[in-house]
């Protein structure tokens, strides 16, 4: 149950919840949850245009006949931190669960998804729209969500204007579609994401991130060093300090390869003039430019090893899938682009490369649990989206020193945010293309 607490109280975990109102046509009024909340979660996701969460609530109320959970309520939640005040609508779309704790006392489990998720799910687009990607996102957002679009880039789709015929899809998986074939001029994918900063939806491309200034790196690296105890720290210290570190299915290179992200042919049919343009994508030579334009200095060591000989070949020289796309042009007479159309196989291979990319970043995830006061401000993204820099030490060194191999700049691509009891957690997902040259030795 939460209770209202001093967000002067020297503690970077504090939170006060000011408000969980439930509400619908069968509702009279509405009913507050506050002090029958136990425990609340958002999720944020690099990859995702909407938010989604949980929430456990005491029923010792009678509370679920009460209400009558349907998978229709609507949810706001008003929450108070030391940076923000968030106030986010959402619809609750399913009991996950019913606990029985005490053989008196209830526990309900909720799934709830951020309201422009769920009226997108009850509408279609069927319609032609023309321009860039982000024009087009932006139009379908205002058309059918009344959502705005922020622009976060500073990079341009590498084809040009588009136009494209949206096939029956949800106006949400329509802007999926559309940002999923943006790509710059160097062959990075953009991003659609939603965060608890604001009701806007943010489009960015992988470039724009990479350069992007570390959000804390006017103040200390997060740092995970199980020698220092929180009580030794101040409460700005202490917001920096990781409490726990997991890694799950990480340096999986092997599944890069059968994605053919590693090496692979890329053939293109082009089924209006009848050429066929053919050429192999090996992720080695995307890494050496990365190095030179994009990559921070003195982190370009790719977090893959293409070094390593097999049957005395390298990763790269094998030829691991053939990939066939029909991909015709000179659809319409001006400017405009089909959606598969690119000028020449080199812009058709950046497709390739952003895949790629893609794939690389979720090669050596990260999760980190931190205090969550740093992860939400009001009206500014400070969580995903952005890059972190994170400081691990080696405590199995003679002298304790940090962790090269895990030490260095990440991108956040995930947060979880905990409202539990008195504290407010954040379990924040990073992942990078790049790591610090490893000594030798």
């Amino acid at each position: 149950m939460v209770m209202e607490i001093d967000l002067e109280d020297q503690s970077p975990y504090n939170y006060f919840l000011k408000n969980l109102e439930v509400s619908g046509e069968r509702i009279s009024g509405s009913i507050n949850l506050s002090a029958v909340s136990i425990e609340i979660k958002i999720f944020e996701n690099l990859n995702n245009p909407f938010l989604s969460g949980e929430i456990a609530i005491l029923d010792n109320d009678d509370l679920n006949n009460r209400i009558g959970f349907s998978g229709t309520e609507k949810l706001l939640i008003e929450i108070e931190t030391t940076f923000a005040n968030i106030k986010k609508n959402f619809v609750i779309t399913e009991v996950i669960n019913t606990l029985s704790t005490n053989g008196k006392d209830k526990v309900i489990v909720l799934k709830i998804l951020e309201d422009v998720s769920f009226l997108s799910k009850l509408l279609r687009v069927s319609k032609s729209y023309s321009g860039s990607p982000e024009i087009i996102i932006k139009n379908i957002l205002k058309d059918y969500l009344n959502r705005d679009m922020l622009n976060m880039s500073s990079q341009q789709h590498n084809d040009g204007v588009m136009k494209v015929v949206i096939p029956n899809l949800t106006p949400l998986n329509a802007c999926g579609w559309i940002q999923r074939r943006a790509v710059t001029k160097n062959g990075m994918p953009f991003y659609l994401f939603s965060t608890l900063a604001d009701d806007k939806i943010r489009y960015i491309d992988l470039e724009s991130i990479l350069t992007s200034t570390p959000l804390n790196a006017s103040e200390s690296a997060y740092f995970y060093n199980q020698g220092i105890a929180n009580n030794d720290l101040d409460v700005n210290a202490q917001s920096y300090a990781i409490s726990d570190v997991s890694q799950t299915n990480a340096e999986n290179t092997i599944m890069l390869c059968q994605l053919g992200f590693m090496s692979s042919t890329y053939t293109h049919i082009d089924t209006v003039k009848g050429d066929i343009l053919e050429q192999k994508h090996v992720l080695a030579d995307v890494f050496k430019d990365l190095k030179d334009n994009v990559l921070r200095s003195g982190q370009t060591e790719a977090v893959i090893d293409t070094s390593n000989t097999f049957n005395n070949k390298t990763i790269q020289e094998y030829d691991t899938r053939q990939i066939t796309r029909i991909t015709p042009t000179n659809s319409y007479q001006n400017e405009y682009k089909n959606y598969s159309e690119s000028k020449d196989i080199s812009s058709h291979m950046l497709k390739a490369k952003a895949i790629s990319l893609k794939g690389v970043l979720s090669k050596s995830p990260i999760e980190i649990a931190v205090p969550g006061r740093n992860f939400c401000q009001t009206n500014k993204n400070v969580s995903i989206g952005n890059t972190i820099d994170l400081d691990f030490s080696n405590m199995l060194a003679a002298e304790t020193l940090y962790d090269p191999k895990r030490s260095g700049s990440y991108i956040i691509h995930a947060v979880r945010h905990v409202f539990s009891g008195a504290k407010y957690k954040a379990t924040v997902g990073c992942s990078r293309l790049s790591q610090r040259t490893p000594e030798k030795g």
